[in-house]
């Protein structure tokens, strides 16, 4: 929510028909920001959620970049790192345990300077047990590890398997009356596989700008414009930036990166001055 645009082009309806967007001119720009600083009328700020997610992405790339880390991890989202243990080595580990010591100290620091107490960085959970705040914690050891990009993965534990998929519920209720998952393999977690409207949890909206007058009872509904929100199936796909990431990770693991900017981009040519690109 804080980082919603709220400043936006002006979409335009108009004889009955949707007009191109007009772009704001400087000015107006302007003028839209000053009504944003309302206090009344904006009570997130914009920055907040910019540079809250900013630092999130330094956190995780500091260890993504540390030494020994960048062959061992596999994925990473917004607040998370999931790695190969046994590649790691204990790189990874290293890396997490020396930015949690960090951060811990410079958040004591914070305090102690604020004449706060440090201990409010480590609220309890109804157990009592204390939780850093700022750090990274693990979440235990995964048997299988799946993904095709972001928000797309699934895990197993033991015979308990897990998916995390964007706008997919990860269980749906049988007709025993028990959450199940959906997924029986991750041999399954293939693109093209499907989940059933039934499974998926998705819904799509269909819009109707000329719908009958529906009676319910004794009441009559004569109302012209109006959305059928539907349940829809959902099909596993990949986006096009990670089908080119993964490619080029591909080549660069086989030695031919060049070979596969040249089919993709164009053709390089060389000589002892500079370097031209010729783009097909």
């Amino acid at each position: 929510m804080m980082v919603t645009d709220t400043i936006r082009d002006d979409v335009v309806f108009e004889d009955n028909e949707w007009k191109d967007d007009r772009r704001l001119t400087y000015a107006e720009i302007v003028e839209a920001l000053e009504k944003a600083k309302n206090p009344r009328k904006c009570f997130l700020s914009f920055a907040f959620g910019v540079w809250v997610t900013a630092w999130a992405r330094w956190a995780l790339w500091q260890i993504i970049t540390a030494p020994g880390c960048d062959k061992a991890i596999v994925y990473c989202d917004t607040d998370s790192v999931k790695y190969d243990v046994e590649a790691s080595a204990g790189a990874v580990e290293k890396a997490i345990a020396e930015y949690n010591k960090k951060i811990t100290a410079e958040l004591d620091f914070a305090m102690i300077w604020q004449q706060l107490d440090p201990e409010l960085t480590r609220p309890k959970d109804p157990k009592g047990n204390p939780h850093q705040l700022g750090v990274f914690e693990s979440e235990g050891v995964y048997d299988e590890f799946i993904t095709i990009g972001a928000k797309k993965y699934a895990v197993r534990v033991g015979s308990e398997i897990e998916t995390t998929i964007a706008g997919v519920g990860k269980t749906y209720v049988d007709t025993d009356g028990k959450r199940k998952v959906f997924l029986k393999s991750l041999d399954d977690f293939q693109i093209g596989f499907k989940w059933p409207y039934r499974y998926s949890g998705r819904t799509t909206a269909y819009y109707n700008d000329d719908q009958d007058a529906v009676r319910i009872g004794s009441y009559v509904f004569r109302d012209r414009f109006g959305v059928c929100v539907m349940p829809t199936e959902y099909t596993l796909g990949e986006t096009d930036e990670y089908k080119t990431f993964m490619e080029i990770a591909a080549a660069e693991r086989d030695h031919n990166v060049c070979e596969l900017l040249e089919t993709r981009m164009g053709k390089y040519e060389r000589n002892d001055e500079e370097e031209t690109r010729i783009f097909e």
